[in-house]
């Protein structure tokens, strides 16, 4: 089967190119295209194909394929088996290609499609069919994941220990969704920038960009969720090189979603509009690059460099085109917008700022390489470098919030309930100052926040905006990101941390917690040996109960890792991991007081399934 998958990779890759280049010959010749939907339904029935095949060789465990050998064993469940498909560069790849595929045949089926003039048509499949033969080039060459073992081993390599969670069962998925499902839109304002605006294809480019926010913040936010119970360092976000790839894009298409409101209602800022909606494009394109390449060190990032130089050239290439669109292609609606202080202006302006914290997040990943350049030395920029300038930046668009539902749209003037609001962040901060809050940021962050909040939910009632689920989708957005900025404000603010060594039966006491350590065991298996370490836990004078943090060892992968214990409250979470140990029992471990962490994936929750809402809308 892998010869055959081998060869519909090969057919498929083929046939993208070559009509990739006729479509091109078509807009001379005035030729009818129909055969193109034909095409992509082909190549969707290829990727589908290969995709099942190799899915299937993970669940048989099949190691006569190099890759399914690579990251899978016979211990593993068969579940995350299958999730294995995408824990390398080759399936993940796959994937890619496999959500892009179908994002080419459900846009074809779509009705707004069937209006499209022959040449749009023309120009769209040709940029389509190129990215994904693209694709295909990678993967019959130097990302295979139908390369053969012979003979095959009698056993694999195993997972990576740190992936076998189950936010890594929908995590990279969800990313390569939200990645795909960005290709149809941005192709769609770059045909439009060359033919000429088509205003049916706004809310189909709205909606699809919308989808790919939603799928990107499920990713992000995933990763975020596995980082914290898995990895042991008791945060959820490090500023690492791959969380930082992931951010790009969402802040990209963020940005987007802000300046398509002004473009789409005032009809204007086409420049504007196409420009910030190929680099949506182009962002996805170096999240995969910073991921795949090699070229930064990352805790998760894959170490082969073989897809560098080609992905290097996806996004100089894709940049080159759009920078030239956006140029030397005149807009065709041209209209003088009002002030910055005006709802336009606002919406303008957020746009530009999230655009700015993508630059600094780049600048910041790219670091070790530019100083090695310059400096002739490779030097990376701590966390505390991107906390002191996007947080402070962060803080602001948040404060941005309380103002914008009353500032009018076209008159640089605000309505009295934004006075009043703004009223209520400076007395929230006056309060905390006076309660000895001295990081000034938690009092900015915390304080716009609640404001926020306030505005946006007395908006929404005042206006009725509930009974309208589109509308209540967008602002119902607002609200979920308020409540992720003020629980990591807290969070960052309040976080408590200290490490203890510890025999069996003693206790300390951290904060207004008891910890008891009862007893430890340890339990053998045919892959692993788990060392489980017994701690009450009691609140004042209150048991709470027990946490059980472990030690694995995988004796496939010859590795040792942290396994996690959390206790939830209301408010906080007491997080336990053990640090070292020794064969008597002899704990150091990490104690942690979380304050709020637990709401960061409640306001999560709820930002996706407003993103989800704000899509009821025709179009």
């Amino acid at each position: 089967m892998a010869l055959v998958c081998s060869f519909f990779m090969v057919l498929a890759f083929f046939s993208c190119g070559f009509s990739s280049v006729y479509l091109l010959y078509s807009l001379w010749t005035n030729k009818q295209i129909e055969f193109a939907e034909w095409v992509q339904q082909i190549v969707f029935f290829c990727v589908s194909f290969c995709f099942l095949i190799l899915l299937i060789a993970f669940l048989k465990r099949d190691f006569s394929y190099v890759y399914v050998a690579s990251y899978t064993d016979t211990y593993l469940p068969w579940y995350y088996a299958l999730t294995a498909i995408w824990a390398g560069q080759e399936g993940s790849l796959l994937l890619w290609l496999l959500f892009l595929a179908g994002s080419g045949v459900i846009f074809l089926r779509q009705h707004q499609y069937k209006k499209l003039d022959n040449n749009f048509k023309a120009i769209f499949w040709s940029l389509f069919f190129a990215t994904e033969a693209f694709f295909f080039l990678i993967l019959i060459t130097v990302a295979n994941p139908f390369l053969i073992n012979n003979p095959p081993p009698s056993q694999g390599n195993g997972l990576n220990p740190l992936l076998i969670h189950p936010g890594m069962i929908f995590h990279p998925p969800a990313l390569f969704l939200g990645y795909a499902l960005g290709v149809v839109p941005a192709l769609l304002g770059i045909s439009m920038r060359i033919c000429g605006v088509r205003q049916e294809l706004y809310g189909v480019i709205r909606k699809w960009t919308m989808f790919s926010w939603v799928f990107l913040s499920i990713g992000i936010i995933l990763g975020m969720w596995w980082s914290y119970y898995e990895l042991g360092w008791g945060g959820y976000w490090a500023w690492d090189p791959v969380e930082n790839s992931s951010l790009v894009p969402w802040l990209c298409t963020t940005a987007f979603l802000h300046v398509n409101i002004v473009a789409t209602r005032e009809k204007s800022l086409e420049r504007t509009w196409g420009f910030i909606l190929g680099l949506t494009l182009i962002s996805c394109y170096v999240a995969t690059f910073l991921t795949r390449s090699g070229i930064i060190e990352s805790l998760h990032a894959f170490s082969q460099g073989g897809v560098g130089k080609p992905f290097l050239f996806l996004i100089l290439s894709n940049l080159i085109l759009v920078l030239y669109i956006t140029i030397l292609f005149p807009a065709k609606n041209t209209k003088n917008l009002s002030g910055m202080l005006s709802k336009n202006g606002v919406l303008i302006v957020s746009s530009w700022i999230f655009l700015g914290l993508c630059s600094i997040i780049l600048i910041g990943t790219m670091y070790p390489i530019i100083s090695k350049v310059i400096l002739d030395q490779s030097k990376g920029l701590s966390a505390s470098f991107y906390n002191k300038v996007f947080l402070p930046i962060a803080s602001f668009l948040i404060f941005l919030i309380i103002l914008c539902p009353w500032i009018k749209w076209k008159k640089e003037s605000m309505q009295t309930e934004g006075f009043i609001f703004f009223g209520v962040f400076v007395v929230l901060s006056l309060l905390m100052w006076s309660f000895k809050v001295k990081n000034l940021l938690v009092i900015l962050s915390v304080a716009s926040s609640i404001s926020a909040l306030l505005s946006v939910v007395y908006f929404v009632f005042k206006y009725n905006l509930y009974s309208k689920i589109s509308i209540l989708g967008k602002w119902g957005i607002h609200f979920g990101i308020i409540i992720v900025a003020i629980s990591i404000a807290i969070s960052a603010g309040y976080k408590k941390s200290a490490d203890f060594i510890l025999a069996k039966g003693q206790s300390i006491k951290f904060g207004t917690y008891k910890i008891s350590y009862q007893d430890f065991k340890k339990k053998n298996s045919k892959d692993k040996i788990i060392y489980s370490y017994k701690f009450n836990i009691h609140y004042k004078d209150s048991y709470l109960g027990t946490l059980i943090p472990e030690k694995i060892y995988y004796l496939v992968q010859d590795n040792l890792f942290s396994k996690v214990a959390v206790y939830k409250r209301f408010f906080d979470e007491l997080y336990i991991s053990v640090l070292q140990s020794t064969e008597d029992g002899i704990l150091k471990i990490e104690v942690q007081i979380n304050p709020m962490v637990h709401w960061i994936w409640f306001g999560a929750i709820i930002l996706t399934f407003m993103g989800l809402l704000a899509n009821f809308k025709r179009t």
